[in-house]
Formats: structure tokens, C-alpha cells, sequence
């Protein structure tokens, strides 16, 4: 079983504010988690300044695909990328300090990226949103929203209880817009 098909939800995607207002497990959580957690910049250049070091990247898997396949639990069917596009779809760990603490599920259309870009996407050494935001142009992270999770998968990886409940956001990221990635980040509490 995949991390992403071991994902259950477990309250509806809220927006930053929305959850900031209304929810106590939130407000519960460290201040320099809460702020990770709402980076709307480069989460990888926000983990790197908070935390005084720098972060990795370990694939753990790439492929390409023809078109977009929707996941109700993951994007609700209402953030679609372009159709009769190449997609690369990739899961990757953020590490700091040999410590995995977010594990990355990204889909990105590759049709106009510049070539040093898609050389680096092929890679796949850097962080998918940090190479997206760092292209010339219009680039922006859109609908940024959060939510709990229990992930078994992801639990069971990283040694922790199976009923460990982790944070979980996803965001779109638009050229212009035009719709380019969506990017799902499961978050390993770190201290």
C-alpha cells in the first residue's frame, strides 16, 4: 500500500485563517510549527532559515504519465491540471539532519519548462516547489489549505504509532492562470 492511498482524512481542507480561527488542535501546536505549516513562500527556503540548516531531498519515486488522474481524498476534483499534458508525478522525503520530517506527493505539468529546469526536475535532487518558484514569471502557490490525517503508511515508516495523527496541507501552485503543480506535504513533527 502507497503513503498517499493509506491517507484518510480527517476533517475537512480549511484554509489558514479558517483554522487559525476555529481549531484548538491547531492553536495547540508550537508556534514554529504552526508557521511551517502556513508558509506560503518556499517551505524548503522557511525550514532551512528556521531551523539552521540546510534540507534534502531523498526520492523515493518518479514517473511520468499522459494525463492527470483525480483523487477525491487528495483534490476533491475541482483542481484539475491541463489535460493532454505530460505529468510528472513524484514522492519524495525533506530531510534535516539525516531526519525525514515531510514527506512530499507532487504533480507537475512539464510542457513549457525551461530546459535547466527540466533537467533538474529529472533529477530530482531539488524540492519540486522550490525549482517551480524559482522560475521567471507569474509563479504563485494558491489554495493553500490544511488538515489532519491518520496515514498508517507513513506512521508505519517513520516508527510511530499506526493512530498517529499528522498534519497534511496542499496547495496549487499557477503560472500566470494557468494551473502548473499541486502539491500534497505530510508533516513529521520535529523538535
Amino acid at each position: 500500500m502507497g503513503m498517499i492511498s493509506s491517507l484518510q482524512i480527517l476533517e475537512t481542507w480549511q484554509d489558514c485563517a479558517t483554522l487559525a480561527a476555529k481549531s484548538a488542535a491547531f492553536s495547540a501546536l508550537n508556534v514554529a510549527f504552526r508557521n511551517a505549516l502556513t508558509c506560503t513562500g518556499s517551505l524548503t527556503r522557511h525550514l532551512e532559515s528556521a531551523l539552521g540548516e540546510p534540507l534534502r531531498v531523498r526520492l523515493e519515486q518518479q514517473s511520468l504519465r499522459q494525463e492527470w488522474q483525480d483523487d477525491p481524498i487528495l483534490w476533491n476534483g475541482s483542481h484539475h491540471l491541463p489535460t493532454g499534458e505530460e505529468i510528472l508525478v513524484r514522492d519524495a522525503w525533506l530531510s534535516i539532519r539525516q531526519q525525514d520530517v515531510i514527506f512530499a506527493h507532487s504533480e507537475m505539468v512539464l510542457a513549457g519548462l525551461a530546459p535547466e529546469l527540466r533537467t533538474a526536475v529529472d533529477q530530482g535532487a531539488e524540492p519540486l516547489g522550490l525549482l517551480f518558484q524559482g522560475q521567471a514569471g507569474d509563479v504563485r502557490r494558491q489554495r493553500l489549505e490544511l488538515a489532519r490525517a491518520l496515514v498508517p503508511e507513513l506512521a508505519r515508516r517513520t516508527g510511530l504509532p499506526v493512530d498517529q495523527i499528522f498534519w497534511c496541507r496542499r496547495s496549487l501552485f499557477m503560472a500566470g492562470n494557468v494551473l502548473r503543480a499541486r502539491i500534497l506535504e505530510l508533516f513529521i513533527k520535529w523538535e
